[in-house]
């Protein structure tokens, strides 16, 4: 059962889980010298610290579940947020937990080091965050859950490797203002190893507990369809709810639900006690209606959409580009020049690349939820024919069928004018969309004339029936 405190529960799990993932890597560094490790009071005292830094990271890396991406209008703008007071207050956080968890390197012997390693580590530290914001991170659920431990185990491997590469980067940029402080100490071999170890392992614990919080924030949760008490999180009210995870999840259960949950399904295809209205079945249509809806006016909009067309001020003159374009004006207008320093601009490549307009491109979890709302919609209608005793999906069938119809034929125009980074987001996309767009062809063949489409729809219902009796 899903409380109104799921958010706080989980943002517990992931802080215990990854204090104790920090205690473990701790340890494992130090094995050399663990049989020497006497537990004096200051290794208790310092409990608490690493606990605390460990909980400040947490709480830094759940922002990006909380809030949904905004879109800067050009490259100028998204450059800029790295100033806010909230991204420096963030880096600042991120380099005093750095600077925490470089304590806990029992290698970090040196005390002629010690400073220096813990400086560079916190410098990582705030590289670190602003790599992050500016890095499109979207938020995908597992295809297969099993448990935490599992789950987590899989990708230490590929967190090992990915902190020791990206450490030979971060090493190389931190390295140079230290050699500037402390030329002298900053030259031996000893020193550049052990500054390159420390930052790598940094990045393994903030990389493994980004993945700790992953694994939390991810986990399936079953919502009821529907809850008497004010305690309880619905579904109904989890898909309306601010917190971007919370709505993900219901979403994500929701599927889960319309594919193998009989009982579940049986609430959704029910009537309200107030005036036997379909209220959970009218919620969950409006909602996923809306999301592929919206989504297939954004990608027909960037298809139709066509680059400005340049003309050559010096062959054509002012006169007749107007004349071309079928406009008419004075003639102290059209001896009226373009300022020079608009001239140049336009022409600037440099201008035109920190300022020009940036497309809103959506992110990882937005297509995912359209996929879920596609599977949502097209489940439930194929389960109405045998399970909805009041027949509330058989009088929006038709709405189903068109907006994932509707959705299918921009979407397969978009490979000519997508590049190379998001082919393999795009081809995901139309997979499974056409997927369920088959799934509603072979159900509902017979009664394509009746479920009221228009003629460009039911024509597209038709060939790709037509497609599927050809197979």
């Amino acid at each position: 059962m899903a409380n109104s405190n799921i958010f706080a529960i989980r943002t517990y799990k992931s802080v215990l889980n990854s204090f104790f993932v920090t205690c473990v890597s701790s340890c494992l560094v130090s094995l050399s010298t663990l049989l020497n490790f006497s537990l004096n009071l200051h290794s208790f005292l310092f409990i608490p610290v690493v606990l605390a830094a460990v909980f400040v990271f947490v709480k830094v890396t759940l922002r990006s579940y909380v809030r949904y991406n905004v879109h800067y209008p050009n490259r100028f703008r998204k450059a800029i947020r790295g100033i806010y007071i909230q991204t420096i207050s963030c880096a600042l956080l991120c380099s005093a937990c750095a600077w925490c968890f470089s304590c806990l390197n029992s290698l970090n012997t040196n005390k002629n080091h010690w400073s220096l390693i813990n400086a560079g580590c916190a410098v990582a530290g705030g590289i670190f965050h602003y790599e992050s914001i500016y890095t499109d991170q979207g938020i995908y659920f597992p295809i297969i859950q099993t448990t935490k431990y599992t789950m987590f185990m899989s990708k230490v491997s590929d967190i090992v490797i990915k902190s020791l590469k990206k450490s030979l980067i971060y090493t190389f940029f931190i390295y140079i203002p230290l050699y500037g402080v402390n030329p002298s100490l900053c030259s031996k071999v000893n020193f550049i190893l052990h500054l390159w170890f420390s930052i790598s392992f940094i990045l393994y614990l903030f990389l493994s507990i980004e993945h700790v919080v992953y694994l939390n924030m991810t986990e399936r949760i079953k919502f009821p369809i529907v809850t008497l008490t004010q305690e309880n999180y619905s579904l109904l009210d989890a898909l309306n709810s601010n917190i971007k995870i919370i709505k993900l999840l219901a979403l994500y259960d929701l599927y889960q639900a319309t594919i193998n949950d009989i009982s579940r399904r049986k609430d959704i295809f029910s009537l309200s006690f107030a005036g036997n209205v379909p209220q959970s079945w009218k919620t969950i249509f409006n909602f996923c209606v809306s999301h592929i809806e919206h989504s297939t006016e954004d990608l027909t909009n960037f298809v139709k959409r066509l680059p400005p067309i340049t003309v050559n001020r010096r062959i054509i003159t002012n006169a007749r580009l107007i004349q071309l374009n079928g406009c008419t004006k004075s003639n102290e207008e059209l001896n009226n020049k373009p300022n020079k320093l608009t001239l140049f601009l336009e022409k600037s490549i440099i201008y035109n690349y920190i300022f020009g307009p940036l497309e809103k491109e959506k992110t990882i979890e937005e297509f995912e939820a359209v996929v879920w709302c596609c599977y949502i919609l097209s489940n439930l209608a194929v389960a109405s024919l045998k399970e909805d005793e009041y027949g509330i999906v058989r009088e929006h069938l038709g709405q189903i069928v068109s907006s994932i119809i509707n959705l299918k034929s921009p979407l397969e125009m978009q490979r000519r004018d997508c590049d190379d980074k998001n082919i393999k987001i795009i081809e995901y996309f139309k997979m499974h969309v056409k997927t369920c767009s088959i799934m509603l062809a072979m159900n509902f063949s017979k009664y394509a004339n009746d479920i009221g489409l228009d003629d460009n729809q039911l024509c597209n219902f038709k060939k790709l029936i037509a497609s599927i009796n050809d197979c």
